[in-house]
């Protein structure tokens, strides 16, 4: 028999074929509504039962964090099972309160030196500096255990432990609202992200984003007339060299002569040739750095140099560059950007004005 205030059950359990009775545990007193809100569980004073929880979704992560299931929240209408220490009722896992010692760090780079070296000690600084590097703190972008362990002189799996047991205290670590806010806030062009990553692992946080790609600079709302001129203005360019913006516009309306599109006049090209990256400088127009000349205009150009040829030697020069005769006789002669008229049938290559 039992004394008053236990119970037994008729649950029975078979074991090698015996039938061996139980008796039941004791039944404990239904906790009240007040002791439900908050409660220390009596195996391990760090779990609370916590009903009433902060509806902040940052509120679980600077101030609790999940922890292994020790105990079970008793909700409304939810069965009990005792354990050896007391009632551990089914319903939400509870949570358990970042109950470390606060460190006066104002940044997260702060923080993390700070519980290095409260958790490595001040001994073996090697120890805090390769964790620190672990973690992008040491004026560098964070790297892999083994390249930090190659610097240091240690192995990759002493690295992991030191990181790993900074993380274990960085769990229990309490944090303000806004510490949590810039931990876990997405990274920023420019940011090391596997850092930031790694710091945010450490104090028990979510990582963050990745950052947001750069917007593309906004292209210029040009006409495609302006584009195309652009187009055979820096051609010129990278063959000939710097020119002043005349002779551009010469060449331009050389290539476009038998062309319906509009003329176009000074300001227009400039303007196209910026929306193009070339750049003015000393009176002078500069091609874009990525600008090639074609072949075709690399080979005219070194058959003219500086000479004044006739209509003949024009069509041989261009012959040479790879036109075909019915190109180099007709209408190639005048409408070449590279070729100026300087004379009753005299030709040459544009260049800057005398």
């Amino acid at each position: 028999m039992h004394s008053s205030g236990w119970s037994t059950s008729n649950c029975t359990a078979r074991s090698s074929g015996t039938v061996h009775s139980s008796v039941d545990r004791p039944r404990l007193a239904r906790p009240s509504a007040a002791a439900q809100q908050t409660r220390v569980c009596p195996r391990n004073s760090s779990y609370l039962f916590i009903e009433q929880m902060c509806t902040d979704p940052l509120c679980d992560w600077f101030m609790i964090r999940r922890a292994p299931v020790a105990a079970r929240h008793r909700g409304p209408g939810s069965t009990a099972r005792r354990t050896g220490s007391g009632v551990a009722p089914i319903g939400r896992t509870v949570l358990h309160v970042r109950h470390g010692t606060p460190l006066p760090g104002l940044t997260p780079a702060q923080l993390v030196s700070q519980l290095a070296h409260r958790v490595l000690g001040p001994l073996r600084l090697h120890r805090v500096r390769a964790v620190l590097d672990y973690h992008g703190l040491e004026g560098a972008p964070a790297h892999g255990q083994e390249q930090i362990a190659a610097r240091y002189g240690v192995t990759a799996q002493s690295v992991s432990n030191w990181v790993t047991a900074v993380g274990a205290a960085g769990a229990h670590l309490p944090l303000t609202p806004e510490m949590a806010t810039e931990v876990s806030r997405r990274s920023r062009p420019g940011e090391d992200h596997l850092g930031r990553t790694r710091v945010a692992r450490t104090l028990g946080l979510p990582r963050p984003e990745r950052p947001l790609p750069p917007v593309p600079a906004a292209r210029p709302r040009i006409s495609p007339d302006q584009w195309a001129a652009a187009g055979t203005a820096i051609r010129v360019l990278a063959t000939l060299g710097p020119l002043p913006l005349p002779t551009l516009l010469d060449a331009v309306h050389r290539s476009r002569r038998f062309r319906s599109a509009a003329r176009l006049t000074a300001d227009d090209l400039a303007a196209g040739l910026l929306a193009a990256h070339a750049t003015p400088a000393g009176g002078l127009w500069h091609a874009p750095a990525e600008a090639t000349a074609p072949g075709r205009y690399r080979l005219l150009a070194d058959a003219l140099a500086d000479r004044d040829v006739n209509r003949s030697e024009l069509i041989q020069a261009l012959l040479q560059a790879g036109y075909t005769r019915s190109s180099a006789v007709g209408r190639t002669i005048t409408t070449h950007p590279l070729i100026t008229h300087v004379g009753p049938a005299r030709y040459r290559l544009a260049s800057k004005p005398t």
